[in-house]
């Protein structure tokens, strides 16, 4: 009889003993999947700091990108304006009128030119004519054309194409006449291609009409 109880008691234990082991598991169960849950947000929350990160580099590389494009046009802004300057420097100092100078020689000898043009029968014979008029006188660009003043005085002009048409004619007189001494007269003309033109070198005056030729 007295073995009933105890067998009561033990049976108790060991349910008392099953449903703690139940909770437990449950309990550690739970825990298992919090702790779970818990690693994802932490490796959410780590992915989007990495993202943050980087977003914030690429923003500070952009930032600089930016400033140095800034710096980059303000620098091609100056120079713009500097060509702009000097452009208008070079157009001001551009010779709009004919000029005339006169020294004794201190320029190179000059070279053969491969052009000679002589005036009309008798213009340019006997004493040194007050004028000579050569009519239309076709140069090439570039390339030196001796005139024959008479007397031993002679001529030899350069032409260049200027940039809106017109004609920049270099005039470079020489006086080899027995009586003179040797001497050199530099004038620079600008005129229309066609017109009449009249120049005066060494006290002779020089009429012509140039035109260039055709390439």
């Amino acid at each position: 009889m007295a073995s009933k109880p105890i067998f009561i008691v033990l049976v108790l234990v060991l349910l008392v003993l099953g449903g703690v082991i139940v909770w437990q598991q449950q309990t550690l169960s739970h825990l298992q999947s919090e702790m779970g849950t818990l690693r994802e947000q932490v490796s959410r929350a780590e992915s989007v700091r990495a993202e943050d990160q980087r977003l914030i580099s690429q923003s500070k590389t952009d930032d600089d990108g930016a400033k140095g494009d800034r710096t980059e046009l303000m620098r091609l802004r100056a120079q713009v304006a500097r060509l702009k300057q000097l452009e208008r420097e070079n157009a001001q100092a551009k010779p709009v009128q004919p000029r005339r100078s006169a020294s004794a020689i201190q320029e190179p000898p000059i070279t053969e030119p491969v052009q000679q043009v002589v005036a009309a029968p008798g213009e340019g014979a006997g004493a040194p004519p007050a004028s000579v008029n050569f009519g239309v006188v076709e140069f090439s660009e570039g390339i030196p054309t001796r005139l024959d003043l008479g007397s031993g005085r002679q001529c030899v002009v350069t032409t260049t194409t200027l940039p809106d048409g017109n004609l920049q004619l270099q005039f470079t007189a020489v006086s080899n006449a027995a009586e003179d001494t040797p001497t050199q007269v530099t004038q620079t003309v600008t005129v229309t291609p066609g017109a009449q033109l009249f120049s005066s070198m060494n006290g002779i005056q020089i009429a012509l009409k140039p035109v260039v030729k055709a390439p």
